[in-house]
């Protein structure tokens, strides 16, 4: 079985984050949303890309301070119970 690939590297900036939540077992879920702008080439073309994710961060909680700020996320792709595409983060960095 060939290996199954769902790793996403993006940059943006944190426009909402969400009161933390704490699940049944323990566990602290932070939520927010990323919003990405840039410029990607397309079919030799430029194009200007806009656009904005709903994120989650299993284990670590989100500081309101990271409110409006640069940061690089990785993480995989998921669907939630509504059949959203949710961005799950692995791996946060804040750039300046």
């Amino acid at each position: 079985m060939m290996r199954q690939v769902n790793e996403v590297v993006i940059t943006g900036i944190i426009k909402k984050i969400y009161p933390q939540i704490i699940t049944p077992a323990g566990v602290m879920v932070s939520r927010f949303v990323l919003e990405h702008e840039s410029s990607q080439v397309e079919n030799q073309q430029s194009r200007l890309v806009h656009c904005k994710m709903f994120c989650v961060l299993i284990g670590d909680k989100l500081d309101s301070l990271m409110l409006e700020t640069q940061v690089e996320v990785r993480g995989f792709l998921n669907i939630n119970l509504q059949k959203q595409l949710i961005l799950h983060i692995n791996k946060i960095k804040k750039l300046d």
